[in-house]
């Protein structure tokens, strides 16, 4: 396994007013710290309202995320939930 060295930031999930997660912000924000020259983004950590949002809705932050990441550096994602019985990962 390798060890996460460096920095890392735990990124915000940016909403719209209706609620939605606002994607447009959200480009900005990874693009920004990965200016900023961290070695690894963590998504959906505390700050990423992970327990506030459904399965779908984090599958597709992850999706996103990792597309503008396109690889430039490592992601870590939280797989934190209110209760155990909702804890599913697949």
């Amino acid at each position: 396994m390798n060890k996460f060295t460096g920095t890392g930031v735990a990124l915000v999930t940016p909403f719209l007013k209706n609620g939605k997660t606002d994607f447009n912000a959200l480009r900005k924000v990874v693009n920004h710290v990965i200016k900023g020259g961290v070695e690894y983004l963590v998504v959906m950590g505390t700050t990423g309202e992970s327990v506030t949002l459904s399965k779908e809705e984090k599958k597709d932050i992850l999706k996103f995320i990792s597309e503008v990441n396109n690889k430039r550096t490592h992601i870590v994602f939280g797989v934190g939930e209110t209760t155990h019985l909702k804890l599913h990962v697949n």
